[in-house]
């Protein structure tokens, strides 16, 4: 997949780090080379400090793959950015692949060591691609074993996505940003771009939809509708989904999914 595909792409994350993967790739358009080894990006890990705090007491500490095992309850985090397969923005800000989480989570569940599941939150959300397959693992295995959300960050957008089929949710503090439901997607029209270069693209298409909304070209009235129709479908059903797991009624969805962020207790 083009880097161009993964922009325009629908997502469902929080508008400023929407913006900052935007900002990514004009710097890629313009040639930056981003030196990813020499990034200094503060990582934090509390989940690998929660298992020296584990070790130290005595409890029985496990890592398997991508996910640690602390007294048979396998811990997965679902931190940063939130896309199908490792990526470049992963490289550059870290993230999690919902295809790497579908995989442990579903080997969590099957392993008849494990006895509960926590899947550790601090996301802003990510890509819709993806997202809506590992939630439907989850859903697939609920009622298996207790699956518990938490988070002592965010659980945003694509993160709640994946955080509705959890049999409870907690948060570490009134602060904790939860919500953001909703769906972004952007146009980029780099024919400006092109000209500038002397290159000037000419697209051939059979199918009146094929390139409708082409990024050669800028975005007209058909191609903007063809888009927000893709978007109201993906915004029913991520709304769908989170009303069949939360206790939520979905003619009340404008009042929790209309893309707000909720803190704490609100």
């Amino acid at each position: 997949m083009r880097l161009l595909d993964i922009v325009n792409g629908p997502w469902a994350i929080l508008p400023e780090f929407h913006a900052e993967i935007q900002d990514i790739y004009k710097r890629h358009l313009k040639g930056d080379k981003i030196d990813v080894k020499s990034l200094d990006i503060e990582k934090r890990d509390p989940l690998a400090s929660a298992c020296l705090v584990s070790a130290s007491n005595g409890r029985k500490v496990e890592s398997r793959g991508t996910y640690t095992v602390i007294d048979r309850v396998a811990v997965i985090p679902v931190h940063d950015a939130i896309a199908k397969r490792m990526t470049f923005f992963m490289d550059v800000c870290g993230g999690t692949s919902s295809e790497i989480f579908s995989r442990d989570f579903a080997a969590a569940q099957n392993d008849p060591a494990i006895k509960a599941i926590i899947p550790y939150f601090d996301t802003p959300g990510g890509t819709v691609d993806g997202t809506a397959e590992a939630a439907a693992v989850m859903a697939k295995f609920r009622g298996n074993k207790p699956v518990i959300g938490f988070t002592d960050g965010m659980i945003c957008s694509a993160g709640y996505w994946l955080a509705a089929p959890c049999d409870e949710i907690y948060i570490s503090s009134d602060t904790n940003p939860i919500g953001s439901i909703g769906v972004v997607a952007a146009h980029v029209d780099v024919s400006k771009r092109m000209e500038m270069f002397g290159q000037r693209i000419t697209e051939i298409t059979a199918g009146d939809y094929k390139r409708v909304a082409s990024n050669y070209s800028p975005l007209d009235e058909a191609g903007l509708a063809y888009i927000q129709g893709q978007l109201n479908h993906i915004y029913t059903a991520f709304t769908d989904f989170v009303a069949d797991h939360r206790p939520l009624k979905i003619e009340d969805h404008k009042a929790w999914a209309d893309g707000q962020v909720f803190l704490g207790s609100q």
